[in-house]
């Protein structure tokens, strides 16, 4: 018969379905590992809940372009304009990690382009915003400081 795969072959649309399948799956498993081995490192350094609670923010909202080690090489990497940060390399090129820099970063505030605008960051979550004066970081923004900064600690100041 014309027009059918031979028997046990899929149809020649479904390979590229199938491989998508396949590399989201893979993707998977890529940033639960590396969420596994960040919270057995935050573990041993005895905060275990809040940078768990950081990890999770951070794959919610970063590692899509900053990947799941911090390194700037996520999936979503190539489709930017300019590279994602390496974030584990803060600390590094600014001399320390400046918590109120990198939440400004984060939130928009300094306008970071690759974020959005200040009105409205690229996640659109109030929770990562950065309150005026002094007032205290929102839990989740903490957190997540809290995980970029130690991700300083592991690499040290190279």
């Amino acid at each position: 018969m014309a027009g059918l795969p031979p028997a046990g072959r899929p149809p020649v649309d479904a390979a590229p379905r199938f491989a998508r399948l396949a590399l989201g799956a893979a993707l998977a498993a890529v940033v639960a590992g590396a969420a596994v081995g960040a919270a057995r490192r935050a573990e041993a350094h005895g905060s275990h809940g809040k940078l768990v609670r950081g990890v999770v923010t951070y794959q919610r909202f970063c590692a899509r372009c900053h990947g799941a080690s911090g390194r700037g090489d996520g999936p979503r990497a190539a489709e930017q304009l300019l590279r994602p940060v390496d974030l584990t390399r803060l600390a590094a090129l600014h001399g320390e990690f400046d918590r109120r820099r990198v939440a400004a970063s984060i939130d928009g505030e300094s306008r970071a382009t690759a974020h959005g605008e200040a009105e409205l960051p690229v996640w659109g979550d109030a929770t990562l915003r950065v309150p005026a004066g002094e007032a205290p970081l929102p839990a989740p923004l903490d957190e997540l400081l809290d995980y970029l900064e130690h991700l300083q600690s592991r690499d040290g100041l190279k």
